[in-house]
């Protein structure tokens, strides 16, 4: 994701984990589970169901929520 994380620990444990989504994308059932967004983004096409471009839409979704809340809209 090109982040720097703090703990050298945690960066080797995120950078594991994507690097075994990439090998591996997990079923489609899963991600609808765990990332019902990002679920209904990959189904609609706009989004591909790689590790980064998941993580990406999560992040920006929660951001976007807080940003309108705080009525910042574009």
């Amino acid at each position: 994701m090109g982040r720097a994380w703090p703990e050298p620990e945690v960066k080797a444990e995120i950078d594991l984990l994507i690097e075994n989504l990439a090998a591996g994308p997990p079923a489609l059932a899963l991600v609808s589970q765990c990332l019902p967004l990002e679920y209904e983004a990959i189904r609609a096409g706009s989004l591909q169901a790689s590790p980064s471009g998941m993580i990406r839409h999560h992040i920006e979704s929660v951001l976007h929520k807080y940003a309108t809340a705080c009525g910042e809209t574009r």
